[in-house]
């Protein structure tokens, strides 16, 4: 057993009023979470205690609830206690430098009773997967799958039977294994990443679609907050491919890495210098907003000898 698979083994879960190791957590076969009916939120700690905007979060995990008609059982009070109790009794397990992925789950319940199930999982956030991109950029690429049509299910509830997301990274992804696929509608317009809200960055403006289309994403609003706060124009609006392909930057939101830039595109390799003057604007300041550094954090999880050869690689990729 690794030291990850070691501490993962130590987790304390909540699981339907009870606080269990992970290996203890379980529900019924036939909770409705089995079919899919459920709703969750993804927030994530901050120096290993803080948990970043988790009102916001609570909020959007109640409104999935009220969209899916999916009664809690919870107050958004007492959710938030759990989560923060869970978040109390796995900090021990955390290094100086970890945080982790708090993920409150909230189902219909089981087919027979109709009880909701209330889950909230805690895990490590995986900062060594993602610190390369924060020097290289990150990799996307639209697969044959389209976003499910707002007039279907609306994107705004965060819902866990989400199968086409799942068939368009499987599909880029045996492409290139660690891409991100980037859904367009059914239209021909940007959405979303199947984890994460997409901004592009064209003529000094920041554009991102709109959340008739997409899931509003906590980081993807305090995005659009810094951009009002610096200055810079940002704009909700539904985009093509055209205008990603003639885009000065890109750069995607998402709860664990808050921000990150983006440099490939379908294969291109639009951006070679990343991030961008607008993109390390924004990152700069939502570090200050966190109380950290973003790209530090990740980048600390290598060793000096990875740091070394990431930073080679950037600069003959820059030349």
């Amino acid at each position: 057993m690794n030291d990850a698979s070691a501490r993962a083994a130590e987790y304390t879960f909540y699981v339907n009023g009870q606080y269990v190791p992970m290996s203890e957590a379980k529900i019924s076969v036939l909770d409705s979470v089995c079919h899919g009916d459920s709703v969750y939120d993804t927030m994530r700690t901050v120096n290993r205690t803080r948990i970043f905007r988790i009102d916001d979060h609570i909020e959007r995990i109640f409104s999935s609830c009220r969209a899916a008609d999916i009664d809690p059982g919870r107050s958004p009070a007492e959710l938030k206690e759990i989560i923060l109790e869970v978040v109390r009794r796995n900090v021990h397990l955390l290094g100086e430098s970890d945080d982790a992925w708090i993920i409150p789950r909230i189902s219909s319940g089981s087919l027979l009773d109709g009880e909701p199930s209330v889950m909230v999982m805690f895990v490590h956030l995986p900062f060594r997967l993602y610190a390369r991109f924060f020097k290289l950029g990150a990799h996307v690429m639209v697969p044959s799958v389209r976003h499910v049509p707002p007039d279907c299910m609306d994107s705004k509830i965060k819902y866990d039977a989400r199968l086409f997301m799942h068939i368009a990274e499987r599909e880029v992804r045996r492409i290139e294994p660690q891409c991100g696929a980037l859904l367009l509608d059914i239209h021909g317009n940007v959405t979303e990443l199947t984890d994460a809200n997409f901004f592009i960055v064209r003529k000094g403006e920041v554009i991102t679609a709109p959340t008739r289309n997409v899931l509003p994403g906590v980081s993807r609003q305090v995005v659009l907050e810094l951009c009002e706060r610096l200055g810079i124009p940002a704009h909700e609006r539904d985009f093509q491919l055209y205008d990603v392909y003639n885009a000065g930057e890109a750069f995607r939101t998402g709860t664990s890495y808050r921000m990150m830039p983006i440099s490939r595109v379908n294969m291109r390799h639009l951006w070679k210098k990343v991030p961008g003057p607008v993109t390390s604007r924004l990152l700069e300041a939502y570090s200050k907003e966190l109380g950290l550094d973003i790209a530090e954090q990740y980048l600390s999880h290598l060793t000096d000898e990875e740091r070394k050869s990431l930073e080679e690689e950037t600069s003959a990729i820059s030349a």
